[in-house]
């Protein structure tokens, strides 16, 4: 049975619990053996027979002048002492198993017994020494290796032991480490490590054997100018600088200060670390709050070129600071949402969290011809001067609005309208794949090519056995000189059968290619589909940024070239290479100068190819003016010419949101195969390619838990060459013709229905807090509604509808509203809206 030696805890996200925050993510090692002092020491040596007579004194510091000085890594259990801290009055030094000192006089005894043999660092500062330990003994199988952490503070106490402070057992590998870094009050430890291309720290208090993460947030307009580099490993402890305590309305924040940025440590709610890079304490502030201690307090830093950054205490995040949300009257909604309120305008701020930071979004809208009358939730009251009308608009609708120029008018939720009940109908159930017998399937079952060594084969099963589940990476493997390479994620490495299982594959270093993720309930990556080494370069089919590579041995960009879609490259005998991409197999030569280039034909389909496969309904047409048959599934679209028994395969990609839908439409004398993310146009009569239209996904972006229930609906005009799509938080209108896509709408966070198409105008449900938040709460500014977009003009209305309900389909002369679960809640299945109520 499988015997772990460590525990891990995640408290339920570090942005809900905070602080200091993703500390709160503690390791639980096991518990710190007990320090021996000089009798002990004699009494275990008795126990164990070990008679090897202590030096005199006087003789003991002449015999260390012959020993070695501790340099690099050394080993505990040595026959000849290795000397760790050799002062006029103190000498601190390993043998046999045993951390020994020696004070000048008669004062010598033993530190520490380490119980198994060690390959060990050390790490020297002003106050103390760290060292760290690994067992040279490989871990039984099934265990996980640990290793040893002991801190001595100096000089030491009058009692030897009481300088000595163990930190049991964890899983940080000294061998990774490349920094220590030191606070004096309260003590404590920040190991810095560098493993498969991440720089990662954790703290560590002398004499516990809790270990706390510590976040590293680099400012956003950093994050990608800043490669991550293996920097130069230090043995030296450096020392943080105290710079001040700030006080916060529950616990004071201290920070220390470095060279290389600042450091924020905290208590309360949890004892945790953040480091900023690059960044110093500048003020802090204080937002009111529509309650009274609902007030948000944060801290406010600044780079060393003037740029500003605000951060709670409470989350990990930094956000662009503007100092117009340091002026009077802002009321802070949430961490990420404020608003100001004034007899002329009405003005938002919300921060909008993408890859690798977040992002500053300010609205102003002006109150003309309009008078505030109360509010309810997120729900403002207006009344028109003019009638004394009412005019209500929702908060979240005014915050997270991304139309371009919206207007007052734009955010006016209308009547409610309550819509028909339609009589109950049978619930028809809806199939995401059928079965269906195709000619030709690119799916494998067999995950990894048959030719890598069954070693390699193991290796990576026990890594995908040993992570979570919830994500995986394509992997794409390359031999070079019986050296086996493998790249998942943007991660190169190599595969060395020498070392210890689920160590094999060594770190080489980060590419800078594409990877495209797949989101549903896990998330499944892939990279770059293919690359090779030769003369002294790398060559990369960087599929998923639409380019072909060309790297130096340092892994540096030196030349590139626009293909689509990209998914393998060959060196010819001719020394030419030979790439297979969406539209065809070109030739470069290694200057990445194009040589010829070969549409893709088709090719004889095997007699034994036929098989049953899964797939998409909309991704399966048969088109009985050309005879082909057009299918996708595994990523590839697939072309079938029965008459000919011919067959002719793309690339295509696979879905960024898994649980949108592949479709393939005819279009005049075209077709079109569009997944969420890219659109490809054909020649109907041929099935030739003609061209690509991209549409990358937005962020923040509706997917995965927050995918809205009109994900990947559209509306195909033909008379106007347009495709209207619902893609996460936004429409999309794309111009068939020419190929330009713009945003028709964009409401971050809400949950958008089905869009239906009538008479110039596109009709939609839109929940603005997300599919369930008025089912969560009573606030009338959550409520459901339907938007009618007038296609001419842009300009939107707002009608409020049920809850529960979201646009599914037109019938006849009504709008449709189905029920989100009808099974389990009671209410009716349906309700109907005539169109013409919606003017």
């Amino acid at each position: 049975m499988r015997r772990k030696r460590w525990k891990v805890w995640l408290l339920s996200g570090c942005a809900a619990a905070g602080a200091l925050f993703c500390s709160a993510v503690a390791y639980q090692s096991l518990p710190a053996q007990k320090m021996v002092g000089t009798e002990q020491a004699e009494a275990d040596k008795s126990k164990k027979g070990d008679d090897t007579p202590l030096l005199e004194n006087a003789g003991l510091w002449e015999e260390a002048l012959l020993w070695s000085d501790a340099a690099g890594e050394f080993f505990s259990h040595v026959d000849s002492p290795v000397v760790l801290h050799r002062t006029d009055d103190l000498l601190l030094y390993v043998h046999n198993g045993e951390l020994r000192y020696a004070r000048k006089g008669t004062d010598q005894g033993v530190l520490v017994n380490f119980p198994e043999k060690l390959q060990m660092k050390r790490w020297s500062g002003e106050n103390g020494m760290l060292l760290g330990g690994a067992p040279e003994a490989a871990p039984t199988a099934g265990e996980t290796r640990v290793h040893r952490w002991t801190y001595i503070r100096l000089p030491l106490d009058n009692d030897p032991a009481a300088s000595v402070s163990l930190m049991g057992q964890n899983d940080i590998a000294p061998a990774k480490v490349i920094q220590v870094r030191a606070i004096e009050e309260p003590q404590r430890l920040f190991i810095q490590t560098w493993s498969s291309g991440e720089r990662n720290e954790y703290m560590l208090t002398p004499g516990s054997d809790t270990v706390r993460f510590v976040s590293s947030i680099l400012p956003p307009d950093r994050i990608a100018t800043d490669p991550i580099r293996q920097q130069k490993p230090s043995d030296r402890i450096s020392l943080l600088v105290a710079d001040r305590t700030i006080p916060t309305p529950t616990q004071p924040i201290r920070s220390f200060r470095s060279e290389g940025g600042t450091l924020f440590y905290q208590t309360e709610p949890f004892e945790g670390a953040v480091f900023y890079p690059g960044l110093a304490f500048d003020s802090s502030i204080s937002f009111a709050a529509e309650k009274a201690g609902d007030e948000r307090f944060a801290l406010l830093l600044k780079s060393d070129d003037d740029a500003s950054y605000m951060t709670f205490p409470e989350q990990s995040w930094l956000y662009p600071w503007d100092p117009e949300l340091g002026t009077p009257g802002w009321i802070a909604r949430n961490n990420y949402s404020l608003y100001r309120l004034t007899d002329s305008r009405l003005e938002t701020a919300t921060y909008q969290f993408v890859r690798g930071g977040a992002k500053l979004h300010m609205s102003t809208l002006p109150l003309d011809g309009l008078t505030y009358a109360g509010r309810s939730g997120t729900r403002l009251e207006f009344v028109r001067k003019t009638d004394g009308s009412a005019f209500p608009i929702s908060l979240q609708d005014l915050s997270n609005i991304r139309t371009p120029a919206p207007q007052m008018a734009d955010l006016h939720i209308r009547a409610k309208l309550d819509g028909v009940p339609i009589p109950t109908e049978p619930l028809t159930s809806s199939t995401y794949f059928e079965e269906r017998r195709v000619p030709f399937s690119i799916f494998n079952p067999d995950r990894w090519p048959a030719s890598i060594p069954a070693a390699l084969n193991e290796e990576l099963d026990r890594l995908a056995d040993s992570g979570s589940g919830d994500g995986w990476s394509s992997t794409t493997f390359y031999e070079d000189q019986d050296t086996w390479y493998v790249l998942q994620y943007d991660r190169l490495a190599r595969f060395v059968p020498e070392l210890e299982p689920l160590h094999r594959l060594e770190y080489v270093a980060r590419l800078p290619v594409g990877v495209s993720c797949s989101i549903s309930n896990a998330s499944g990556c892939r990279t770059a589909e293919s690359f090779l080494h030769a003369f002294g370069h790398w060559f990369v089919a960087d599929t998923y940024k639409d380019r072909l590579l060309k790297l130096d041995e340092n892994f540096e960009i030196v030349g590139e070239t626009n293909l689509l879609l990209p998914t393998s490259i060959a060196l010819t005998e001719s020394n030419a290479l030979s790439v297979e991409a969406l539209d065809g197999t070109y030739r470069f030569d290694l200057e990445l100068r194009l040589d010829s280039k070969r549409e893709r034909a088709f090719s004889p389909a095997s007699a034994d190819s036929e098989t049953v496969v899964p797939v998409m309904p909309s991704a399966y047409w048969e088109d009985a003016r050309s005879g082909l048959l057009w299918y996708y599934e595994s990523g590839y679209l697939h072309q079938f010419r029965s008459d000919t028994n011919t067959l002719r395969s793309y690339y295509a990609s696979h879905l960024e949101n898994a649980y949108g839908a592949f479709r393939i439409l005819p279009y005049k004398d075209r077709v079109l195969a569009f997944s969420d993310h890219l659109m490809l146009q054909f020649r109907r009569a041929d099935g030739r390619f003609l061209r690509a239209i991209r549409f990358d996904r937005a962020e923040p972006d509706g997917i995965y838990d927050t995918t809205p229930a009109g994900e990947n609906s559209y509306i195909l005009d033909q008379e106007k060459s347009r495709l209207y799509m619902v893609q996460g938080y936004r429409i999309l209108d794309i111009d068939l013709g020419s190929g330009n896509v713009r945003e028709l709408f964009r409401q971050d966070g809400a949950d958008l229905g089905r869009i239906m198409l009538d008479r110039n105008r596109l009709l939609f449900t839109l929940q603005p807090g997300g599919r369930w938040a008025s089912m969560e709460n009573d606030d009338p500014g959550l409520a459901n509604q339907l938007v009618r977009l007038n296609l001419d003009t842009g300009r939107i209305a707002r009608y409020g509808i049920p809850s529960f309900y979201y646009s599914d389909r037109l019938g006849g002369t009504d709008l449709i509203l189905s029920l989100f679960e009808p099974a389990a809640s009671g209410r009716v299945q349906g309700l109907r809206i005539s169109l013409d109520q919606i003017d």
